[in-house]
């Protein structure tokens, strides 16, 4: 099974709390609450949550419609604690979740190795019929270290249309797309980008 890199799941898995809400003390850093605009975009489809953090986001879906997977088990108890009705699973590895209807990857794949991000969509793409990625998708902003702290985690920031190439080699294409402001970085936006498994002639009749 592939893997990724030692040094980035270390990070993770030890991170504590720290890094995982840009906004420090604020809850929404985007400078709105994304909730609404997930559950929008989602419906009533079953969705996992990978790289769900301490649950921030959880409630913009049904308990029994959610499941979150992280790696960093500080995380995951944090979210257990603060969400009891919902279901957090602490990942053993970065493929260990299980999804079989949507997943959501909320500022996610940006901290993905280009090495490893291939291997991540392919078993994304194995498992669901509808997949959003939620982050900054700005190729250029890697570049922007002087806007994260040192301690900082690597970003691998990449264009919308890179996601949608990556994703349609494995039967998808784009479902929806939602650009929004990010307040934490007002130089940049926050885009959504829903991708769908296509249909087959046959599935459609």
């Amino acid at each position: 099974m592939p893997t990724m890199k030692p040094e980035i799941l270390e990070f993770w898995r030890h991170a504590q709390l720290f890094h995982i809400n840009p906004g420090v003390n604020n809850e929404f850093p985007e400078g709105w609450d994304v909730r609404e605009q997930l559950g929008e975009i989602f419906g009533d489809r079953h969705v996992s949550d990978v790289g769900c953090g301490y649950g921030r986001l959880c409630t913009a879906f049904r308990p029994d419609r959610y499941v979150g997977y992280d790696l960093n088990p500080a995380a995951v108890e944090a979210a257990q604690h603060q969400h009891p009705e919902y279901r957090f699973m602490l990942m053993q590895d970065p493929y260990d979740y299980a999804a079989d209807d949507a997943a959501l990857l909320y500022t996610v794949l940006l901290h993905v190795h280009d090495d490893d991000i291939e291997a991540v969509v392919k078993r994304l793409c194995d498992r669901v019929n509808f997949v959003v990625v939620a982050e900054i998708m700005l190729r250029s902003w890697r570049g922007s270290d002087a806007l994260r702290p040192k301690e900082a985690p690597p970003v691998f920031n990449r264009n919308p249309e890179e996601y949608v190439a990556m994703f349609a080699k494995h039967g998808f294409d784009i479902d929806d797309v939602v650009i929004a402001p990010y307040k934490r970085y007002p130089d940049t936006h926050l885009t959504f980008l829903a991708l769908a498994r296509e249909h087959s002639t046959e599935d459609d009749g």
